[in-house]
């Protein structure tokens, strides 16, 4: 093996450690920042507010048989 390629295959893993963590982060934080904004938006808004969580509920189902 040669060192282009080994640098080449350090790298990806590099990369996919990098990716990982991210999405790590994301399982946590995700849920946490849904509920804060739609606490600030029910604060303003009231009970509309949660429409926008109805029309993410009802158009996930079809973009995920899309993709």
């Amino acid at each position: 093996m040669g060192v282009g390629k080994a640098v080449n295959l350090v790298e990806i893993d590099c990369m996919k450690f990098s990716w990982a963590s991210y999405c790590i982060h994301l399982t946590w934080s995700l849920p946490l920042l849904l509920a804060g904004c739609l606490f600030l938006l029910y604060e303003q808004l009231g009970w509309p507010a949660f429409m926008g969580l109805v029309v993410m509920v009802v158009t996930a189902p079809p973009n995920a048989v899309h993709t």
